[in-house]
């Protein structure tokens, strides 16, 4: 990770937890600036932007997978059942439960296996994945979850068949979820720039063990897209990427309505 790229979580007062990852500047393996002599060829034009007389800064892309696995523990894994589901929307058509075809579905899918829990971002369905308890039933008859809502993401631009690709596993989907081995701690693997064959997350997953009442690990990646400005040269300004893990289900009404406000300092 590079030095200048941070990771900040924040408790809200409505128990929404709040994980943001900051990148004040890219790194690459390659060069990012290619110096031309002459005036810049279309051939390395097209891979980034002039943002200095005779430089190109290369487009790229920075990514960055945490693990959940801390919000669960492993005293609590013992006594309850832990699930995974994704949920999705999708439009309906007009019929005689939806006359004016205003309404929209909402669908749920529950995840067994690690091949079917490795998923992508959709904003077409509004998709959502929440890890819940289905033993802990509130009065509304909901499960207690912990909803994850994605925010600014990317998506891998490099060749499938690229090395670099294939060391970095991880930034294959946005979305994991493995049980839990004391060798598998790191989504890039141990040693990702030396191991003879990549060993990371995408390769763990293809053993397809159950996740269904194990001690299992949610990854979720980050990423953020940077297809350079003039306005980035010579400091480039931060860029913010997150997700929030919300509370769905654990409460019958906003928990944060009796909070007392906040002290207002007024300077006297």
């Amino acid at each position: 990770m590079n030095p200048l790229h941070k990771l900040r979580t924040a408790v809200n007062r409505n128990g929404s937890l709040r994980v943001q990852s900051k990148t004040f500047q890219h790194s690459c393996t390659p060069p990012k600036t290619l110096r031309v002599s002459t005036k810049c060829p279309p051939t390395l034009v097209c891979f980034g932007g002039i943002i200095l007389a005779f430089c190109l800064f290369a487009a790229n892309v920075s990514a960055a997978t945490h693990p959940l696995d801390p919000l669960w523990t492993n005293e609590l894994r013992a006594a309850v059942e832990i699930r995974l589901q994704e949920i999705n929307l999708s439009t309906e058509r007009r019929s005689s439960a939806n006359p004016h075809g205003n309404g929209f579905s909402l669908t749920r899918e529950i995840f067994t296996r690690e091949r079917q829990a490795r998923r992508d971002l959709n904003h077409a369905s509004h998709r959502r994945w929440a890890v819940f308890n289905p033993n802990s039933i509130s009065s509304l008859g909901h499960p207690a979850a912990d909803l994850i809502e994605p925010g600014l993401n990317s998506v891998p631009f490099l060749a499938k068949d690229s090395p670099v690709r294939q060391r970095a596993g991880f930034t294959e989907h946005h979305f994991f979820a493995t049980r839990y081995r004391a060798t598998e701690l790191y989504p890039s693997g141990d040693y990702p720039m030396t191991a003879s064959q990549p060993n990371n997350i995408a390769t763990w997953a293809r053993d397809n063990e159950s996740i269904v009442n194990e001690d299992v690990v949610v990854w979720y990646t980050l990423g953020v897209t940077h297809v350079a400005r003039p306005e980035d040269f010579p400091v480039m300004p931060a860029t913010h990427a997150s997700v929030r893990l919300v509370p769905k289900g654990f409460f019958t009404k906003n928990p944060a309505l009796d909070v007392p406000d906040m002290p207002v300092d007024t300077g006297k």
